[in-house]
C-alpha cells in the first residue's frame, strides 16, 4: 500500500521522460491552458522536455491543485496505465 501522496520534481522528470508524443493530451487531461501547450510546443525542444515543460505549467497553473493522484488519474486516462503504476507508489528518500 502507497501512503506517499505528494507530488515531487523527481516524479514529474520520471513521467516526462515515460509520456513521448502523449505529452499535448495528457496536459489537455490535466487541464493546462491551450495557449501555454502551444507556447511550450513552439520551442525546438525534444518531446522530452516538452513534456517536462508541460508539467511544470501544470504544476504552476494548478498550484496545490496539482497533486499525484490527479497525474496519475490522467495518466491512466490517455492509455499510459503503465506510467501511472511506476509513480503511484513513487517516491524519494
Amino acid at each position: 500500500m502507497c501512503y506517499f501522496s505528494g507530488l515531487t520534481r523527481q516524479t514529474i522528470i520520471l513521467v516526462s521522460e515515460q509520456v513521448g508524443a502523449k505529452w499535448k493530451q495528457l496536459c489537455r487531461h490535466l487541464e493546462v491552458q491551450e495557449t501555454t501547450i502551444e507556447v511550450i510546443d513552439m520551442y525546438p525542444w525534444n518531446v522530452l522536455e516538452k513534456a517536462y515543460q508541460g508539467l511544470l505549467g501544470w504544476v504552476r497553473e494548478k498550484g496545490h491543485e496539482a497533486k499525484k493522484d490527479v497525474l496519475v488519474k490522467a495518466l491512466q486516462n490517455v492509455g499510459l496505465k503503465n506510467v501511472a503504476e511506476k509513480i503511484e507508489c513513487y517516491q524519494t528518500v
